[in-house]
């Protein structure tokens, strides 16, 4: 699951949608991604699995003409 968010600075309530997400699923999730401007990547929440991370990081700085 990826959730992004308009912020620099990603805290655990950011990724409150994605919490209990498995329940209403037919397979678990493997992971969960919450995508910002905040510039570190790491958890967010370790027992949801939920990370953090930018579209930079993620995609690489590539730009679109």
């Amino acid at each position: 699951a990826i959730e992004c968010k308009k912020t620099s600075r990603i805290s655990s309530s950011d990724a409150r949608h994605l919490r209990g997400l498995e329940e209403f699923l037919d397979k678990p999730l493997l992971l969960s991604l919450v995508v910002s401007e905040d510039n570190t990547i790491g958890p967010v929440d370790d027992k949801n699995r939920i990370f953090k991370l930018s579209p930079v990081l993620l995609f690489g700085n590539i730009s679109i003409r």
